[in-house]
């Protein structure tokens, strides 16, 4: 049979992924044993209003093309570059028999295209 090769050891600690310096004040602290951490996001006031604008956009949306709740839902939970995406596309025929999975669809379309995991 084939000969067994022992797995390399791993290392104690992994060296620490170096962050940029400009982001490093703005996302990390360190603790006081000087481990660094990731501080809590504290969106901005633009971050909140773009949140209530595309939220406002996604209930419009969802209302306008006569679509299942579930199918909201699944938009709020998505990236908000994203979700704009999906919006862009304009509303669903209204000849549709099934105008959920039409936005389902392009929901993972978009998400597959900007690879992102589950799409």
């Amino acid at each position: 049979g084939a000969a067994l090769v022992p797995m390399p050891e791993a290392p104690e600690h992994a060296p620490a992924v170096e962050q940029p310096k400009g982001d490093m004040d703005k996302y990390w602290s360190r603790d006081s044993q000087g481990r660094p951490f990731r501080l809590p996001f504290k969106p901005t006031e633009q971050d909140l209003q773009r949140a209530r604008t595309l939220d406002r956009r996604i209930a419009d949306f969802v209302r306008d093309n006569g679509l299942e709740d579930r199918v909201g839902r699944i938009m709020q939970n998505m990236l908000p570059d994203d979700v704009e995406k999906v919006l862009d596309e304009g509303t669903v025929p209204r000849n549709c028999s099934n105008p959920n999975a039409v936005v389902v669809a392009r929901v993972r379309r978009v998400e597959k295209a900007m690879q992102r995991p589950n799409a």
